[in-house]
């Protein structure tokens, strides 16, 4: 998905490299227009240069002005310079637009979205890779919501945009529960113990990065009070939530992880478990 978690995607690329673009440059006269409001030119050094056309007023008249978006260089830079509402003037379905048309000049190694739930816009760019694909698992993206100038190098390096990087595979120590708990929080779950007010559940999460699916999931154990969990919110009566594994990528990584979780809380009783973690631990014990 080019544009995840938004209203439109652009999963292709019309033309992907430079050669590509060039050779139809050259079958052309001068300016190829590229439809909406896409232009494509050629500078006096070379570089391929992709314009959207916008409209303004001045002096009561309107006037075209070309604004270069996208700028490939000989030497195999691409230069972006993303539109924005604020300075293009466009309503968000014409943004969306805009967006469609750009990454579509752009090869399938470089991916733009804007995530719904913090209005972030990131982007992905792996070169050989096609990043756009529904399975694709990133390791990095950059967060370009503030920054609009990018250069993206041959090599994968990117310039422009604050780097972020996923969260490493990881398990956790082969601890008992109390050793693993901060003090308010074990101080918290002792307190709901005597009042028959806990439980242990083991979950397995989706685990996504920056609003982009992974492939990989996060398994954790649940301590809760099930008088009141869930009932005010999805966290309303959750103690905490301590995760077993983050980013497991495959069955062995699974076992793993639930062998871990049944060897840390193997000093409660089966009376604080739920009925799945009843059933690991039935399973798990010989006999």
């Amino acid at each position: 998905m080019a544009w995840q978690n938004s209203s439109y995607d652009m999963g292709y690329s019309e033309y992907g490299d430079y050669k590509k673009i060039n050779d139809h440059y050259n079958t052309e006269i001068n300016l190829v227009r590229m439809g909406h409001d896409f232009n494509l030119v050629k500078s006096n050094h070379g570089d391929l240069l992709f314009q959207m056309e916008t409209q303004t007023w001045e002096n009561e008249e309107s006037v075209t002005v070309a604004d270069t978006v996208i700028t490939y260089k000989k030497d195999g830079d691409i230069y972006l310079d993303v539109p924005t509402k604020e300075r293009f003037g466009m309503y968000r379905h014409q943004q969306a637009r805009s967006m469609e048309r750009m990454l579509s000049y752009l090869p399938e190694s470089v991916g733009i979205y804007e995530t719904n739930s913090n209005n972030k816009m990131y982007l992905m760019y792996d070169p050989g890779s096609n990043v756009r694909r529904h399975n694709y698992s990133p390791r990095t993206v950059w967060d370009i919501t503030k920054t609009r100038n990018i250069k993206l190098r041959p090599c994968g390096k990117v310039e422009g945009g604050r780097k972020i990087e996923r969260g490493v595979k990881k398990f956790a120590e082969n601890k008992s529960l109390q050793e693993q708990l901060e003090g308010k929080h074990y101080k918290e779950m002792t307190k709901a113990r005597l009042k028959s007010d806990l439980e242990l559940d083991y979950v397995t999460q989706y685990a996504t990065f920056r609003g982009q699916t992974t492939d990989t999931k996060h398994y954790a154990i649940e301590m809760y009070k099930p008088s009141c969990y869930g009932l005010k919110g999805p966290n309303d009566g959750l103690i905490r939530r301590l995760y077993v594994g983050r980013f497991m990528e495959d069955h062995s990584d699974a076992a793993a992880c639930k062998k871990l979780a049944l060897s840390i809380a193997k000093d409660l009783p089966d009376s604080c478990l739920s009925t799945q973690f009843a059933r690991m631990r039935s399973e798990a014990t010989p006999g």
